[in-house]
């Protein structure tokens, strides 16, 4: 949540599932109400996992000594499971001091004009770059298709004039570069082209997220 607050998204630090104390590590492990249901489903847990005053290096050493390897497999699934993808390392990646990324995606209930609703999503973004006063951007997509298309340089086909004013906006920056990540990776940008789809509506928050990607932000620990 410190993360977050650093990045300008408007929070208080509390935890967003009991919002009684303010959240860390230990209290997503253990001292939430959440997470103490979770653990009092392992019956079979040769340890008190919610006693006070210990944290999870005492938890794992106590399991190390009193448990099994079946207890140790599942002491990890539950890691993972309460403290989400970031913690392992295996979620959206924050950039270098100074550098702007921006996460695109684009939504369109015909699947064969998608690679340049993608494009356009990618233009779009790089002119709000523009406006916002950027200089150093990182333009994430999980269209494959679109990032080798702009790398390339691609100024033909059906979606080869947006490319060129995707390269012209470009030139106006100190620094950019586009890059591929799988969707999972993309999992907030993909939420809200799809709410864009459903609702129809042309909306920008600044400053805080909307509701509908709370959850993938607190997992990602921006």
């Amino acid at each position: 949540m410190l993360n977050l607050r650093k990045r300008g998204v408007a929070t208080d630090g509390i935890c967003p599932i009991c919002g009684n104390e303010a959240e860390s590590i230990c209290h997503a492990l253990f001292r939430c109400n959440f997470a103490k249901e979770i653990w009092s489903w392992w019956k079979e847990c040769p340890i008190k996992i919610c006693a006070e005053n210990q944290d999870f290096a005492d938890v794992a050493l106590g399991l190390l000594y009193a448990g099994t390897t079946r207890d140790m497999e599942i002491m990890e699934a539950s890691k993972f499971f309460q403290l989400g993808p970031a913690f392992f390392g295996i979620s959206w990646k924050k950039p270098p001091m100074g550098v702007y990324k921006i996460n695109v995606d684009g939504a369109i209930a015909e699947k064969g004009r998608k690679s340049k609703t993608e494009m356009l999503a990618v233009e779009a973004s790089i002119l709000l770059a523009k406006d916002l006063g950027f200089q150093q951007i990182i333009i994430e997509s999980d269209s494959l298709q679109v990032v080798q298309s702009i790398s390339a340089k691609e100024v033909s086909g059906e979606t080869g004039h947006i490319v060129q004013g995707i390269l012209s906006n470009l030139n106006c920056f100190g620094s950019w570069k586009i890059q591929h990540v799988k969707r999972d990776f993309n999992r907030v940008a993909h939420e809200l082209a799809l709410y864009a789809k459903c609702k129809e509506v042309c909306q920008v928050w600044e400053g805080c997220y909307p509701a509908m990607v709370r959850h993938l932000i607190l997992q990602d620990r921006l």
